[in-house]
């Protein structure tokens, strides 16, 4: 593992506990949902990449946590939960680990890593 994904979550933990809580949490869900990601350290977050391509990230903010997703603009949003007015990039804001479930972070991450429907 990249030490400066470590650092950025050991970071959070000292710094913000609830914060650290979410990116680890929604980590887990990346991990869950597609065994071949790899994680990169890039734009100050942990980067998200299937093969070469970055497909999102997990990004810390003074007031919350986002979870980009780098060909939003397709992804069914039925709760229009997605957030962005970029050409396809967008992003969920998460300031509580209660928005993990409740904006539905799992079904956006299983659209974007190409998981089966269990």
């Amino acid at each position: 593992m990249d030490p400066r994904i470590e650092a950025f979550i050991t970071d959070l933990e000292a710094s913000a506990p609830t914060k650290a809580a979410i990116v680890k949490s929604v980590r887990s869900i990346f991990a869950a949902m597609q065994p071949a990601l790899r994680e990169k350290f890039i734009y100050g977050g942990i980067g998200m990449f299937l093969g070469e391509e970055l497909i999102g990230g997990i990004f810390a903010f003074s007031n919350h946590v986002t979870v980009e997703f780098s060909l939003g603009e397709g992804l069914a949003d039925p709760s229009q939960s997605l957030e962005g007015k970029g050409k396809s990039r967008r992003h969920l804001k998460l300031r509580h680990p209660d928005d993990i479930e409740d904006k539905k972070v799992g079904f956006f991450i299983q659209q974007v890593v190409g998981a089966e429907v269990a």
